[in-house]
C-alpha cells in the first residue's frame, strides 16, 4: 500500500530472507569498492569457434593437419560418432579459439579428393541401411545423391555412393560416445556382438541392460540402451582470462575443493592466465 516500504510488508519468511540477499548482492556487483571487494575481469571472448567447411572431411586427416588432439575434437563435436563429419551435411566443426587458426591452415592444405564417389550396383536383399552402413555413409546421403524420395531400391539398379577415403574398417568411433553410452538404433547386418565391438562393451551387457533372448535375432529400427564405461580421465587445463575455480569446476561437473586438492590451492585463491592446473574428469559426467 501507499507509503509502505518492502521492510514494513506481510512477507513469508523465505522471501524476507532472500531478497535482502538479493539487493545486497546487486549493490555489492555496482559499487564493489563500497565493501572492499575485488571482482576479477571476465573475458567476453568466445571459448569456442564455429568453422563452415565445403563438404565432408576425415577428422584424422585433419587433425594431423592441425596438430590437434583427436578427442579434443569429439569433445567440441559430441554429435560427430564416426571418422567423419556427416557427408550430407552440416558441414561444420567446432573448435577451441586458440586452436582456430591452426584448423583454418590445415583446411587449406587438406586433400580436395578426400570423399569419394563409388558405383554400386543393388543386390538382391539390399537395403539403404545396409548399402549406407558398408560404405561408411548415409541414407539420407545416399537418397540425396540418386534423387530417391523413398527407401525402396530395386536388384539390379546402380546407385551412387558418397564414401570417404578412409576404409569402413578403419572408422574410428567417437571415443566419447563409446564410453558413455547411449542409445542405438539396429540397422540391417547388426548382431550383439558387432555392436559391442562398435560401443566398447559386451554381449551380455547389452542383454542386460534391455533384457534380450540372445538366442533371438535384432530387429531393424530397434532401439538399444548401450551401457557406457565409467572412465576418470587427467587432463590438464590452461586458465583463460576470466576463469575461476568454481568456473572451471561447473564446466567440467567437478567439486571447486577437489581442484583445489589435486593443486595444492587455497579455494580463496585467484587464477592467473596461463596457470596450469591438473583436473580428474568423468568421461561420462562432461561429455554428455
Amino acid at each position: 500500500s501507499p507509503g509502505r516500504s518492502f521492510w514494513q510488508l506481510e512477507l513469508p519468511g523465505e522471501t524476507r530472507r532472500y531478497v535482502p540477499r538479493l539487493l545486497a548482492l546487486a549493490r555489492a556487483i555496482e559499487d564493489p569498492e563500497l565493501i572492499g571487494l575485488q571482482v576479477p575481469s571476465l573475458s567476453s571472448a568466445p571459448a569456442f569457434v564455429i568453422h563452415d567447411l565445403d563438404a565432408q572431411i576425415d577428422l584424422s586427416t585433419l587433425a594431423r593437419l592441425a596438430d590437434l588432439p583427436i578427442d579434443e575434437i569429439f569433445r567440441f563435436n559430441p554429435g560427430l560418432n564416426r571418422g567423419a563429419t556427416p557427408p550430407d551435411g552440416p558441414h561444420r566443426l567446432i573448435v577451441p579459439t586458440e586452436r582456430s587458426t591452426a584448423v583454418s591452415l590445415a583446411m587449406r592444405s587438406y586433400p580436395k579428393d578426400g570423399i569419394r564417389w563409388t558405383r554400386y550396383v543393388v543386390k538382391s536383399g539390399d537395403n539403404l541401411g545396409s548399402i549406407a552402413q558398408r560404405h561408411n555413409t548415409s541414407v539420407a546421403a545416399i537418397k540425396s545423391s540418386n534423387s530417391l524420395s523413398g527407401h525402396l531400391i530395386r536388384s539390379g539398379a546402380t546407385l551412387l555412393i558418397p564414401t570417404t577415403r578412409m576404409n569402413p574398417g578403419q572408422v574410428r568411433q567417437n571415443p566419447l560416445l563409446a564410453r558413455r553410452g547411449g542409445s542405438y538404433q539396429v540397422v540391417a547386418g547388426d548382431s550383439l556382438w558387432t555392436i559391442s565391438r562398435r560401443y566398447a562393451t559386451s554381449v551380455n551387457a547389452l542383454v542386460r541392460a534391455n533384457r534380450l533372448d540372445p538366442r533371438r535375432p535384432l530387429r531393424v529400427g530397434q532401439t538399444l540402451s548401450v551401457p557406457g564405461k565409467s572412465a576418470d580421465r587427467k587432463i590438464h587445463y590452461k586458465v583463460r582470462s576470466g576463469d575461476s575455480l568454481a568456473r572451471i569446476a561447473a564446466r567440467y561437473g567437478v567439486k571447486i575443493r577437489d581442484i583445489a586438492r589435486w593443486n595444492r590451492l587455497n579455494v580463496a585463491d585467484y587464477l592467473q592466465p596461463g596457470q596450469r592446473l591438473v583436473l580428474w574428469v568423468s568421461i561420462i559426467g562432461n561429455f554428455s
